[in-house]
Protein backbone atom coordinates (compact mmCIF):
# COMPACT_ATOMS: atom_id res chain seq x y z
CA UNK A 1 0.00 0.00 0.00
CA UNK A 2 0.93 3.80 -1.25
CA UNK A 3 -0.62 6.85 0.06
CA UNK A 4 -0.86 9.26 -2.93
CA UNK A 5 -2.00 12.95 -3.37
CA UNK A 6 -3.29 14.46 -6.47
CA UNK A 7 -2.40 17.73 -7.28
CA UNK A 8 -4.82 19.59 -10.01
CA UNK A 9 -6.74 22.70 -11.55
CA UNK A 10 -4.03 24.89 -11.46
CA UNK A 11 -3.84 28.69 -12.61
CA UNK A 12 -3.66 27.41 -16.23
CA UNK A 13 -5.33 27.75 -19.82
CA UNK A 14 -5.90 23.96 -19.48
CA UNK A 15 -7.45 24.31 -15.61
CA UNK A 16 -10.54 22.25 -17.46
CA UNK A 17 -8.28 19.24 -19.22
CA UNK A 18 -6.88 19.01 -15.32
CA UNK A 19 -10.33 18.84 -13.55
CA UNK A 20 -11.20 16.01 -16.42
CA UNK A 21 -7.72 13.84 -15.84
CA UNK A 22 -8.08 14.52 -11.83
CA UNK A 23 -11.60 12.00 -12.65
CA UNK A 24 -9.84 9.96 -14.82
CA UNK A 25 -7.26 9.26 -12.05
CA UNK A 26 -10.05 8.73 -9.56
CA UNK A 27 -11.95 6.30 -11.72
CA UNK A 28 -8.90 4.10 -12.14
CA UNK A 29 -6.75 3.96 -9.54
CA UNK A 30 -7.26 0.91 -6.83
CA UNK A 31 -7.60 2.87 -3.36
CA UNK A 32 -6.98 -0.36 -1.00
CA UNK A 33 -3.63 -0.28 -3.11
CA UNK A 34 -3.24 3.15 -3.65
CA UNK A 35 -5.34 5.19 -1.19
CA UNK A 36 -5.73 8.88 -1.81
CA UNK A 37 -5.56 10.44 1.39
CA UNK A 38 -4.56 14.48 0.10
CA UNK A 39 -7.17 16.26 -3.26
CA UNK A 40 -5.58 19.30 -4.11
CA UNK A 41 -7.44 21.58 -5.88
CA UNK A 42 -5.49 25.01 -7.32
CA UNK A 43 -8.40 27.09 -8.52
CA UNK A 44 -8.27 29.69 -11.79
CA UNK A 45 -7.00 32.45 -9.22
CA UNK A 46 -4.05 30.13 -7.54
CA UNK A 47 -6.53 29.49 -4.63
CA UNK A 48 -5.46 26.65 -2.82
CA UNK A 49 -7.78 23.94 -1.15
CA UNK A 50 -6.76 20.18 0.59
CA UNK A 51 -9.66 18.11 0.78
CA UNK A 52 -12.07 20.52 0.34
CA UNK A 53 -10.48 23.17 2.40
CA UNK A 54 -8.98 26.41 1.79
CA UNK A 55 -5.36 26.37 2.87
CA UNK A 56 -2.79 29.07 2.12
CA UNK A 57 0.30 28.23 -0.50
CA UNK A 58 2.69 28.10 2.57
CA UNK A 59 0.24 25.71 4.06
CA UNK A 60 0.62 23.00 0.94
CA UNK A 61 4.37 23.59 1.09
CA UNK A 62 4.92 22.52 4.73
CA UNK A 63 2.65 19.62 4.24
CA UNK A 64 4.12 18.53 0.99
CA UNK A 65 7.68 18.63 2.95
CA UNK A 66 6.50 16.79 6.12
CA UNK A 67 4.83 13.60 4.04
CA UNK A 68 7.32 11.70 2.88
CA UNK A 69 5.32 8.84 2.88
CA UNK A 70 3.00 10.30 0.30
CA UNK A 71 3.48 10.50 -3.61
CA UNK A 72 2.12 13.29 -4.76
CA UNK A 73 0.79 13.11 -8.81
CA UNK A 74 1.15 16.20 -10.99
CA UNK A 75 -2.46 16.19 -13.10
CA UNK A 76 -1.58 19.93 -14.28
CA UNK A 77 -0.66 20.48 -17.47
CA UNK A 78 -0.22 24.02 -19.39
CA UNK A 79 1.28 26.69 -17.41
CA UNK A 80 3.08 26.60 -14.30
CA UNK A 81 2.02 22.86 -13.73
CA UNK A 82 4.04 20.97 -16.86
CA UNK A 83 6.43 24.17 -17.73
CA UNK A 84 8.87 23.59 -14.14
CA UNK A 85 7.31 26.31 -12.25
CA UNK A 86 5.73 23.68 -10.11
CA UNK A 87 8.42 21.10 -10.33
CA UNK A 88 10.90 24.21 -8.81
CA UNK A 89 7.92 24.08 -5.61
CA UNK A 90 8.81 20.82 -5.03
CA UNK A 91 12.16 20.03 -5.28
CA UNK A 92 12.90 22.82 -2.71
CA UNK A 93 10.77 21.51 -0.81
CA UNK A 94 12.08 17.93 -1.25
CA UNK A 95 8.72 16.58 -1.80
CA UNK A 96 7.83 12.88 -3.31
CA UNK A 97 5.77 12.97 -6.54
CA UNK A 98 5.63 12.84 -10.58
CA UNK A 99 7.23 16.09 -10.87
CA UNK A 100 9.95 16.14 -13.52
CA UNK A 101 12.76 18.09 -13.31
CA UNK A 102 12.85 22.02 -14.16
CA UNK A 103 14.88 21.10 -17.41
CA UNK A 104 12.72 18.80 -18.53
CA UNK A 105 9.72 20.57 -17.93
CA UNK A 106 10.69 23.75 -19.36
CA UNK A 107 12.22 22.17 -22.85
CA UNK A 108 8.87 19.86 -23.64
CA UNK A 109 6.83 23.09 -22.67
CA UNK A 110 8.65 24.49 -25.51
CA UNK A 111 7.81 23.70 -29.21
CA UNK A 112 10.35 25.40 -30.93
CA UNK A 113 12.98 24.49 -28.51
CA UNK A 114 12.17 20.81 -27.96
CA UNK A 115 12.15 20.25 -32.31
CA UNK A 116 15.52 22.39 -32.60
CA UNK A 117 17.35 19.93 -30.23
CA UNK A 118 15.37 16.48 -31.74
CA UNK A 119 16.74 17.44 -34.95
CA UNK A 120 20.52 18.14 -33.42
CA UNK A 121 20.47 15.22 -30.76
CA UNK A 122 18.35 12.37 -33.39
CA UNK A 123 18.98 13.48 -36.98
CA UNK A 124 19.10 10.37 -38.49
CA UNK A 125 15.12 9.75 -37.20
CA UNK A 126 13.72 13.20 -36.00
CA UNK A 127 12.28 15.25 -39.18
CA UNK A 128 10.45 18.56 -37.62
CA UNK A 129 8.79 20.74 -40.11
CA UNK A 130 10.49 23.97 -41.32
CA UNK A 131 9.81 26.44 -38.25
CA UNK A 132 10.58 30.03 -36.66
CA UNK A 133 9.39 31.32 -33.48
CA UNK A 134 7.64 34.93 -33.12
CA UNK A 135 7.86 36.54 -30.08
CA UNK A 136 5.54 39.55 -28.20
CA UNK A 137 8.27 41.85 -28.33
CA UNK A 138 8.88 42.01 -31.87
CA UNK A 139 7.75 44.77 -34.24
CA UNK A 140 5.17 44.10 -36.97
CA UNK A 141 8.27 44.49 -39.92
CA UNK A 142 10.20 41.49 -38.24
CA UNK A 143 7.15 39.25 -38.03
CA UNK A 144 6.94 39.81 -41.58
CA UNK A 145 10.44 39.19 -42.42
CA UNK A 146 10.16 35.69 -40.66
CA UNK A 147 7.07 34.70 -42.11
CA UNK A 148 8.18 35.51 -45.32
CA UNK A 149 11.06 32.55 -45.18
CA UNK A 150 8.43 30.63 -46.03
CA UNK A 151 7.05 29.86 -49.80
CA UNK A 152 4.03 27.54 -48.59
CA UNK A 153 0.75 27.43 -46.18
CA UNK A 154 2.04 27.56 -42.66
CA UNK A 155 0.49 26.37 -39.38
CA UNK A 156 1.02 28.89 -36.36
CA UNK A 157 0.35 28.24 -33.09
CA UNK A 158 1.21 29.25 -29.44
CA UNK A 159 4.51 28.16 -28.94
CA UNK A 160 4.11 27.12 -25.19
CA UNK A 161 0.66 26.45 -24.98
CA UNK A 162 -1.71 23.06 -25.07
CA UNK A 163 -4.92 21.69 -25.60
CA UNK A 164 -4.61 23.29 -29.14
CA UNK A 165 -5.67 26.81 -28.10
CA UNK A 166 -4.82 29.27 -30.98
CA UNK A 167 -4.01 27.07 -34.33
CA UNK A 168 -5.05 28.29 -37.75
CA UNK A 169 -3.32 27.80 -41.10
CA UNK A 170 -2.26 31.04 -43.37
CA UNK A 171 -0.17 31.48 -46.74
CA UNK A 172 2.38 34.00 -46.09
CA UNK A 173 0.98 36.39 -48.12
CA UNK A 174 -1.67 37.17 -45.36
CA UNK A 175 -0.09 39.91 -43.42
CA UNK A 176 -2.99 41.26 -42.06
CA UNK A 177 -4.66 38.44 -41.18
CA UNK A 178 -1.29 37.27 -39.50
CA UNK A 179 -0.98 40.05 -37.24
CA UNK A 180 -4.58 40.58 -36.06
CA UNK A 181 -4.12 36.69 -35.03
CA UNK A 182 -0.95 36.94 -33.13
CA UNK A 183 -2.55 40.05 -30.76
CA UNK A 184 -5.29 37.40 -29.67
CA UNK A 185 -2.65 34.96 -29.28
CA UNK A 186 -0.05 36.93 -27.35
CA UNK A 187 -2.22 37.56 -24.75
CA UNK A 188 -2.23 33.91 -23.42
CA UNK A 189 1.80 32.97 -24.78
CA UNK A 190 4.78 35.02 -24.97
CA UNK A 191 5.58 33.01 -28.24
CA UNK A 192 4.41 31.86 -31.30
CA UNK A 193 5.31 29.19 -33.25
CA UNK A 194 5.25 29.07 -37.24
CA UNK A 195 5.72 25.95 -38.78
CA UNK A 196 5.38 24.50 -42.54
CA UNK A 197 1.99 23.20 -42.77
CA UNK A 198 2.38 18.91 -43.31
CA UNK A 199 -0.91 17.90 -44.69
CA UNK A 200 -1.17 14.42 -43.47
CA UNK A 201 -1.92 11.85 -41.27
CA UNK A 202 -1.74 12.94 -37.43
CA UNK A 203 -0.64 10.26 -34.89
CA UNK A 204 0.27 9.95 -30.88
CA UNK A 205 2.03 7.43 -28.80
CA UNK A 206 2.51 7.69 -25.06
CA UNK A 207 5.82 6.57 -23.19
CA UNK A 208 6.51 5.82 -19.86
CA UNK A 209 9.62 4.40 -18.11
CA UNK A 210 8.96 0.99 -16.37
CA UNK A 211 11.36 -1.36 -14.15
CA UNK A 212 13.51 -2.21 -16.82
CA UNK A 213 13.10 0.91 -19.63
CA UNK A 214 10.89 2.99 -21.32
CA UNK A 215 7.68 1.50 -22.75
CA UNK A 216 5.93 2.74 -25.88
CA UNK A 217 2.13 2.26 -25.93
CA UNK A 218 0.20 1.57 -29.26
CA UNK A 219 -0.09 4.24 -31.67
CA UNK A 220 -3.33 6.45 -31.94
CA UNK A 221 -3.91 7.30 -35.64
CA UNK A 222 -6.24 10.16 -35.45
CA UNK A 223 -9.26 10.29 -37.65
CA UNK A 224 -10.04 13.85 -38.33
CA UNK A 225 -12.68 15.52 -40.09
CA UNK A 226 -10.30 18.63 -41.01
CA UNK A 227 -6.61 19.45 -41.89
CA UNK A 228 -5.39 19.38 -38.69
CA UNK A 229 -6.34 19.12 -35.27
CA UNK A 230 -7.72 22.01 -33.36
CA UNK A 231 -8.92 23.19 -30.13
CA UNK A 232 -13.00 22.42 -31.93
CA UNK A 233 -12.07 19.41 -33.26
CA UNK A 234 -10.20 17.95 -30.32
CA UNK A 235 -12.76 18.46 -27.78
CA UNK A 236 -15.93 19.17 -30.06
CA UNK A 237 -15.18 16.13 -32.24
CA UNK A 238 -16.24 14.06 -34.64
CA UNK A 239 -12.74 12.96 -34.34
CA UNK A 240 -11.80 8.81 -34.04
CA UNK A 241 -9.29 7.30 -32.11
CA UNK A 242 -7.78 4.12 -34.17
CA UNK A 243 -4.81 1.81 -32.93
CA UNK A 244 -2.44 0.99 -35.63
CA UNK A 245 0.24 -1.40 -35.87
CA UNK A 246 1.63 -0.78 -39.24
CA UNK A 247 5.54 0.27 -40.00
CA UNK A 248 4.71 3.88 -39.52
CA UNK A 249 3.52 3.26 -36.23
CA UNK A 250 6.46 0.65 -35.28
CA UNK A 251 9.47 3.45 -36.52
CA UNK A 252 6.74 6.19 -34.12
CA UNK A 253 7.43 3.91 -31.19
CA UNK A 254 11.31 3.31 -31.52
CA UNK A 255 11.14 7.49 -32.10
CA UNK A 256 9.01 8.27 -29.16
CA UNK A 257 10.72 6.25 -27.02
CA UNK A 258 14.19 8.25 -28.07
CA UNK A 259 12.69 11.39 -27.38
CA UNK A 260 12.01 10.43 -23.67
CA UNK A 261 15.58 9.39 -23.22
CA UNK A 262 16.98 12.92 -24.85
CA UNK A 263 14.61 14.97 -22.60
CA UNK A 264 15.32 12.93 -19.82
CA UNK A 265 11.63 11.83 -18.95
CA UNK A 266 11.48 10.03 -15.61
CA UNK A 267 7.63 9.50 -15.95
CA UNK A 268 4.95 9.31 -19.10
CA UNK A 269 5.06 11.74 -22.15
CA UNK A 270 2.65 11.80 -25.11
CA UNK A 271 4.34 12.86 -28.67
CA UNK A 272 2.47 13.93 -31.43
CA UNK A 273 3.54 13.41 -34.96
CA UNK A 274 2.36 14.12 -38.81
CA UNK A 275 3.09 11.18 -40.97
CA UNK A 276 3.71 11.81 -45.20
CA UNK A 277 4.36 9.65 -47.36
CA UNK A 278 7.27 7.49 -45.41
CA UNK A 279 7.87 10.53 -43.72
CA UNK A 280 7.32 11.11 -40.13
CA UNK A 281 7.46 14.78 -38.92
CA UNK A 282 8.31 15.19 -34.78
CA UNK A 283 5.37 18.06 -33.77
CA UNK A 284 5.66 18.01 -30.13
CA UNK A 285 5.59 16.61 -26.58
CA UNK A 286 3.23 16.54 -23.65
CA UNK A 287 4.92 15.61 -20.81
CA UNK A 288 2.09 15.76 -18.64
CA UNK A 289 -1.00 13.99 -20.72
CA UNK A 290 -4.40 13.80 -19.98
CA UNK A 291 -5.54 10.90 -17.88
CA UNK A 292 -9.56 12.30 -19.02
CA UNK A 293 -11.34 8.48 -19.33
CA UNK A 294 -11.76 8.98 -22.75
CA UNK A 295 -8.70 10.38 -23.56
CA UNK A 296 -5.72 9.10 -26.05
CA UNK A 297 -3.07 8.30 -23.18
CA UNK A 298 -5.87 5.89 -21.22
CA UNK A 299 -6.80 4.93 -24.47
CA UNK A 300 -3.65 3.87 -25.25
CA UNK A 301 -3.12 2.10 -21.66
CA UNK A 302 -6.23 -0.32 -22.40
CA UNK A 303 -5.02 -1.13 -26.05
CA UNK A 304 -2.02 -2.01 -24.57
CA UNK A 305 -3.02 -4.01 -21.96
CA UNK A 306 -1.83 -1.74 -19.30
CA UNK A 307 -3.79 -2.21 -16.00
CA UNK A 308 -4.13 1.27 -14.57
CA UNK A 309 -3.23 0.36 -11.18
CA UNK A 310 0.37 -1.53 -12.40
CA UNK A 311 0.76 1.81 -14.90
CA UNK A 312 0.43 4.09 -11.28
CA UNK A 313 3.23 1.05 -9.84
CA UNK A 314 5.61 1.53 -12.58
CA UNK A 315 5.29 5.59 -12.24
CA UNK A 316 5.50 5.55 -8.61
CA UNK A 317 8.72 3.35 -9.21
CA UNK A 318 10.71 5.32 -11.41
CA UNK A 319 10.37 8.76 -9.29
CA UNK A 320 11.12 6.80 -6.24
CA UNK A 321 14.31 5.08 -8.00
CA UNK A 322 15.39 8.08 -9.61
CA UNK A 323 19.14 9.59 -8.65
CA UNK A 324 19.61 12.97 -7.21
CA UNK A 325 21.80 15.41 -7.39
CA UNK A 326 24.84 15.91 -4.39
CA UNK A 327 23.93 19.75 -4.03
CA UNK A 328 26.34 20.15 -1.16
CA UNK A 329 29.89 20.66 -2.28
CA UNK A 330 31.88 23.24 0.32
CA UNK A 331 34.64 25.22 -1.79
CA UNK A 332 36.69 28.45 -1.11
CA UNK A 333 35.26 30.81 -3.25
CA UNK A 334 37.56 33.81 -2.01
Amino acid sequence: MRKIGLIYGGRSTEHDGSVETKKGVMAGVNQEIYPVVDLIFIDRENNVFLNEEKISMGALMDRIKANQDVFYFNLMPGNEGEDGAWSGLFEICDGVGSFESVNTASILMNKYQQSELATILLPDIALCPKSVLLQRHMKPEEINRLVDKFDQEVIIKPNNMGSSHFMDLFMPSEKARIQEFLVKLFEYDQAAIVQAFIEGDNYSCGVYRAKDGQKALPVVFQKIRDRFMSHAVKFGGPWDKVIVDHDIAKRIQILSMKLAEIFDVTGMCRFDYVAKGDDIYFLEGNLVPSLAPTGSYNFMLKAGGVDFNDFISEIIYSFDNKVKNNKLLVYNAE
